[in-house]
C-alpha cells in the first residue's frame, strides 16, 4: 500500500510539473526565475532584482523540450518586454501569457500610538484582536486591500509589521501590557518591529509636568525598560524575517543611559529606525529622588547614522520614527513641533524654550549651558536645522520614504532637503481610534510602491 501510494503521488507530481506553465524560458546568466499562475490564467514570471528584462531572455521550452525562439511569435529573446504588463506569445498554434517582474513584491503594515492600557489608550484585548486582524490580512476571513501598483492577482499579506512608538502606558514599569498584546506576530512568526515614542522614554513623556523624572534612577530604569522591550523585539524579528540588526548609536558617549537607533535590510530595502527620533539625547541618571541633568548632544549619533548611509546609500530606503517632520499648522508651540526643540508637556505655555540644553558636548544643533529661552524665530530656525540635517542624510539613500506617528492624524508632508530632493513622510491616526495602519506596498530593490490607510 505504502508502494502505490508514493507512485500515486510521484504521477501526481509530474503531471503537475509538466502541466504548470508549459513554454518556459532560459535566463541570461542562468537567473532562476519562479512561475506563480494568476487569476486571469496568466503566468507571473519573477526574476532576481536588477534583472534588465529586455535582455534576459535566451531560450524558450515548450513542455520542456528546446525550441526554436525564432518560431514563437514574437521572438521572446527579440521582444521588448515592459514590466508586469502581459505579454503573449504563440507557438504552434497555441498562446501562452506572462507577466514578468524583476524583484519581490512585500506588503509591510504599520501603526503608531496604541498606547496600551493607558487611560485613553487601547486596551490589551482590543489590541490583541488589531494583531489578529493585522495577520489575516489577504487570508480567508480577513481583511482585503488591493494596490493599482501591485502585479495581478498580487494579494497583500502582513510580511513585517512596525509600531511607530508610544508602546504603552506613561512610565510603564515592565512593560507587559504591551508585550502581551503584541506577542501573535511572534506566535505567529510575522516580523514585529517597535520603536519608542515620547511617552515610553521620559523626561519627554506627558508625565504630570515632572521635569527631573527621567533623570532620576526610576525613571532612567522606566527607560532601560522601553529599550529593552525594542531590542528583544527586533532581535526575534531578524530570526523570522531572516535578517541582520545594525546598531547605530554614539559609541564613544559616556551617558548612564545612551539611546541607541537601528537598521535592518528586509527583501532587498533597507529599514532605519529611531527612537523617538534621531536627534534624541542621552543623559545621566541621580538617585532616587534627586536627578542628574546632564544631557550629551547627538551629534555623535548623527555622525555615525550618516557613516552607515554612506555604505548603504545605492540601497532603497524606509525610515521610520517617532516623531514626523511637520505638523498641519508649523507651530513650533504645537505639541507635534516642540519636540525638535527638546521641550516636554511643561513647555506647552511658553513661547519656544529648549529645557534641556547639551551641556556635556558641544553642538552646533544645541545652545550649551544653562536653559534657553528662544522666541518663535529662533526655535524654529534651530529646530529647521536638524530636520534639514536629518534630510540631507536620508535623500541620499534610494526613493526614501518616511513613517512616522505621534500626531494621532492621517497625514503626510513633502520634505526638501538642501539640495532640492523631495521625500514624503507619512503619518497616522493612533491605533485606538478604529485600530488603524497603513498597508504599504514594497518591492525589492525599489522601496515603497504605494500606501493605503486601513482600519483593522
Amino acid at each position: 500500500m505504502k508502494t502505490n501510494r508514493f507512485l500515486g503521488l510521484l504521477i501526481m507530481a509530474m503531471f503537475a510539473v509538466s502541466s504548470f506553465a508549459q513554454m518556459t524560458f532560459t535566463f541570461a546568466g542562468g537567473a532562476k526565475p519562479t512561475y506563480s499562475e494568476m487569476s486571469d490564467g496568466s503566468y507571473l514570471v519573477q526574476l532576481p532584482v536588477g534583472t534588465d528584462l529586455n535582455s534576459a531572455i535566451t531560450g524558450v521550452e515548450v513542455n520542456n523540450e528546446a525550441v526554436d525562439a525564432a518560431l514563437v511569435t514574437p521572438n521572446p529573446t527579440t521582444t521588448f518586454i515592459t514590466e508586469n504588463e502581459i505579454e503573449t506569445f504563440v507557438y504552434d498554434g497555441k498562446a501562452y501569457s506572462f507577466r514578468f517582474i524583476a524583484g519581490e513584491y512585500f506588503t509591510a503594515v504599520m501603526f503608531g500610538d496604541p498606547h496600551v492600557a493607558q487611560d485613553n489608550g487601547i486596551s490589551v484585548a482590543d489590541m490583541q484582536t488589531m494583531v489578529t486582524n493585522i495577520l489575516s490580512l489577504g487570508k480567508d476571513g480577513g481583511k482585503s486591500v488591493t494596490f493599482a501598483a501591485a502585479p495581478n492577482g498580487y494579494v497583500p499579506t502582513a510580511d513585517i509589521v512596525i509600531c511607530l512608538g508610544d508602546m504603552d502606558k506613561d512610565n510603564e514599569t515592565s512593560g507587559k501590557n504591551f508585550t502581551d498584546a503584541m506577542n501573535g506576530f511572534n506566535e505567529a512568526e510575522v516580523p514585529f518591529i517597535t520603536i519608542t515614542g515620547n511617552h515610553d522614554l521620559v523626561p519627554d513623556i506627558y508625565w504630570d509636568n515632572n521635569e527631573d523624572y527621567g533623570y532620576t534612577s526610576s525613571g532612567g530604569n522606566n527607560n532601560k525598560k522601553a529599550l529593552s522591550i525594542v531590542k528583544e523585539q527586533y532581535g526575534k524579528a531578524a530570526t523570522y524575517g531572516g535578517f541582520t540588526v545594525d546598531r547605530i548609536y554614539d559609541e564613544s558617549c559616556s551617558a548612564d543611559f545612551v539611546i541607541e537607533h537601528f537598521a535592518f535590510k528586509y527583501k532587498g530595502v533597507r529599514f532605519y529606525c529611531a527612537n523617538n527620533y534621531w536627534f534624541q539625547k542621552s543623559h545621566d541618571i541621580g538617585g532616587v529622588l534627586s536627578a542628574s541633568k546632564t544631557t550629551y548632544a547627538a551629534d555623535g549619533t548623527i555622525n555615525a547614522l550618516n557613516a552607515y548611509v554612506d555604505e548603504h546609500k545605492d540601497e532603497a530606503s524606509i525610515w521610520v520614527s517617532h516623531y514626523p517632520f511637520y505638523s498641519e499648522a508649523n507651530d513650533y508651540n504645537d505639541a507635534n513641533e516642540r519636540w525638535w526643540l527638546d521641550q516636554n508637556n511643561a513647555a506647552a505655555d511658553r513661547d519656544p524654550v529648549c529645557l534641556w540644553p547639551v551641556d556635556a558636548a558641544e553642538s552646533e544643533f544645541y545652545n550649551g549651558g544653562t536653559p534657553v529661552t528662544y522666541t518663535s524665530a529662533e526655535g524654529q530656525a534651530l529646530a529647521e536645522k536638524k530636520k534639514k540635517a536629518l534630510a540631507d542624510i536620508i535623500v541620499k539613500t534610494k526613493n526614501p520614504r518616511h513613517f512616522s506617528g505621534h500626531s494621532h492624524k492621517d497625514d503626510g508632508q513633502d520634505v526638501t532637503a538642501t539640495n532640492g530632493t523631495t521625500f514624503r513622510d507619512h503619518t497616522i491616526e493612533a491605533a485606538f481610534s478604529n485600530r488603524r495602519a497603513l498597508v504599504v506596498l514594497c518591492k525589492e530593490g525599489v522601496g515603497v510602491v504605494e500606501v493605503q490607510r486601513v482600519n483593522f
